[in-house]
Formats: C-alpha cells, sequence, structure tokens
C-alpha cells in the first residue's frame, strides 16, 4: 500500500508521531491514507459551502475504509469591482507552482 511510504518501519517514526498528535490510531493509519484537497475558507463567499462537501467526502472514504486527510488548498476571490486586479489575481493563480499530495488509490482484489 503506498500509505506505507509514511506510516511502516523505523524511518517514519516521525510521520507517525504527527498522525499520532492530530489524534489518530494505529487502525486508522493501518488503513489506506486518503488525501481530500479542499479551498475552504471564510474569507471567499463562494468557498463557504465546501466544508459541507469535504466532511461527505470524508465520511465517504472512511465508509470505503481509507483513512480521509483534508488538504487545504489556496482559494481565489473574483473581484469584481476591481478588473485590473481580478486579471493579475488570475494571472499568478496560472503560474503558481503545483504541490504534489501523496495520494493512496485503493485497488480492489
Amino acid at each position: 500500500m503506498r500509505s506505507d511510504t509514511v506510516t511502516k518501519g523505523m524511518q517514519q517514526a516521525p510521520h507517525r508521531s504527527l498522525f499520532n498528535a492530530l489524534g489518530m490510531t494505529q487502525e486508522e493509519l493501518d488503513r489506506p491514507l486518503i488525501g481530500i484537497v479542499s479551498s475552504y475558507n471564510e474569507i471567499v463567499p463562494g468557498h463557504m459551502n465546501l466544508d459541507k462537501i469535504t466532511q461527505a467526502v470524508k465520511m465517504g472514504v472512511a465508509m470505503a475504509g481509507g483513512t480521509p486527510i483534508m488538504v487545504p488548498a489556496i482559494a481565489v476571490m473574483r473581484q469584481e469591482n476591481f478588473q485590473k486586479k481580478m486579471c493579475a489575481s488570475l494571472k499568478k493563480r496560472h503560474v503558481r507552482p503545483v504541490v504534489p499530495v501523496p495520494v493512496c488509490i485503493r485497488q480492489t482484489v
């Protein structure tokens, strides 16, 4: 399982300690870790409902036998009154470096 690269072995003890500090049990760490990316925040009005969607996805992952881990993403707000700033904001969004998120895909046997 790909999640084993951060949950098994002596060298991964620091990773496990962080997961344990988050309140994860050994049973949760033995299941596949599934990353859920969400741009929920309380500043952008269009993103206010994403916490409910994220919670529903987390419940689905848990029901399917995985351990969900929410990973935050950057939210860009459209500025209707400031057209020039909006264009600059959109340009910046397209050139931001992409940070790889380790995701484990569960394979059925």
